[in-house]
């Protein structure tokens, strides 16, 4: 984050093991994360508490018995639409507690899909984490790297996608600990709520960590491809109306496919 062009020399990448990195990536995330939940509780459930702006009552711990039943759960498709504008990936729960099944729309470009029975704490386990980034980044590759092309970018489709896997699992670690020093900063030492915290949650986590993100994504993209920022920015543009079309051909069978199976990918990796 801080050298983003050292992964990149004369327009290909650096020989930087990429599966190492990530395995990496996703330790040092999971450690922190998970030295934290032991020591405070889930950071999740307790920026979903803090940012209530009125006082709401607890929803009650489940048993022993909704526990199992919630194991027996898969997650489902409730409903598709594929024709609504939009661009990019975004995720909406209901707001429960992050370990009770849930609805979540996703929308993936000018498609979203609702999907029910989804719990949002087995997305943070360590091999649904490393598929879901290792299927956005290669979703963005696939938008970005045509219309590089098409400007002279010099930079081949494997080179992108392996910059592509080192820029989202490195934006992930960041994005982990920002997420953390918030926690510890906003929650634990000047125990915010309502306006307050989301005020300095903002200015703390948001802001610097999309600010980190694109200054990176910028200087290393740029150098990968051998074009300037301008064009680069072009080349988001074009990237973004992109993702319109292709993410809900490219996401929705396979992030169906994450989250209905997460036992077989925790068993088989």
């Amino acid at each position: 984050m801080r050298r983003p062009r050292a992964f990149v020399r004369d327009g290909s990448m650096a020989t930087i093991p990429v599966k190492e990195f990530v395995a990496w990536a996703i330790a040092i995330s999971a450690l922190i994360w998970g030295v934290y939940s032991i020591a405070r509780g889930s950071p999740l459930e307790r920026v979903r508490q803090a940012e209530q702006l009125f006082p709401q009552t607890e929803s009650p711990r489940p048993s022993n018995t909704d526990a199992r039943a919630k194991q027996e759960l898969k997650p489902e498709i409730e409903r598709i639409v594929f024709w609504h504008l939009g661009f990019g990936v975004g995720a909406f729960a209901e707001g429960r507690n992050p370990e009770e099944p849930q609805r979540v729309l996703f929308q993936l470009g000018t498609g979203e899909v609702l999907l029910k029975n989804v719990v949002i704490s087995d997305l943070g386990e360590k091999i649904i984490t490393m598929l879901l980034l290792g299927l956005y980044s290669l979703a963005i590759v696939l938008c970005l790297h045509p219309p590089a092309r098409l400007l002279q970018g010099r930079a081949s489709f494997a080179s992108a996608i392996r910059l592509g896997f080192i820029w989202f699992f490195s934006s992930w670690v960041l994005v982990t600990g920002l997420v953390l020093c918030g926690c510890v900063l906003l929650l634990d030492a000047f125990r915010l709520k309502g306006w307050h915290f989301l005020a300095g949650w903002m200015g703390l986590v948001i802001v610097p960590g999309f600010a980190v993100m694109i200054r990176c994504f910028f200087a290393s993209f740029s150098e990968l491809y051998q074009i300037s920022k301008k064009r680069l920015a072009v080349v988001g543009i074009f990237g973004i109306f992109a993702s319109a079309a292709i993410f809900p051909f490219v996401f929705l069978p396979c992030l169906y496919l994450i989250l209905r199976f997460q036992e077989l990918w925790k068993t088989l990796f």
